[in-house]
Order: structure tokens, then C-alpha cells, then sequence
């Protein structure tokens, strides 16, 4: 599933049961409101049941940070 404004991809969500990660929610720079609205959120849990998260900022493209627990 994804959500687009005037053709612009502003979050995704895949669910695949035959991957690593079986859920990955992604919300790019631009959805969020105020505040956030440069930063990017991505979430994935993978087929153990360890989440993973990471941050992207909207105003330096290609830089971010993740975290897996």
C-alpha cells in the first residue's frame, strides 16, 4: 500500500511473508506535520520478531540513522 500527493510517494507499507522483513512501514520526509515535517520515519520487524528503526532528515538527502534491537 502507498500514499502519494500530486505524484509525490509520501509513505509505503509492504507486508511479505516470504522475506526477512515481514512488515516495513516507511513515511518520508513531508507527511509529518509542524515540526517534523523534514523527518522521515522507517520501521520494519523482521521474521524473528526484531523491530528496526530508522530516521532520515528531508533538508540533507541521503543522510539518516537506524537502530536494530
Amino acid at each position: 500500500m502507498v500514499y502519494d500527493r500530486n505524484n509525490a510517494l509520501l509513505a509505503s507499507l509492504i507486508w511479505a511473508r516470504d522475506t526477512r522483513s515481514l512488515v516495513t512501514l516507511n513515511v518520508y520526509p513531508g507527511l509529518l506535520p509542524a515540526v517534523a515535517r523534514d523527518v522521515g520515519v522507517w520501521v520494519a520487524v523482521d521474521d524473528h520478531g526484531q523491530p528496526r528503526l530508522g530516521l532520515t532528515a528531508g533538508r540533507i538527502a541521503g543522510v539518516g540513522f537506524g537502530h536494530v534491537w
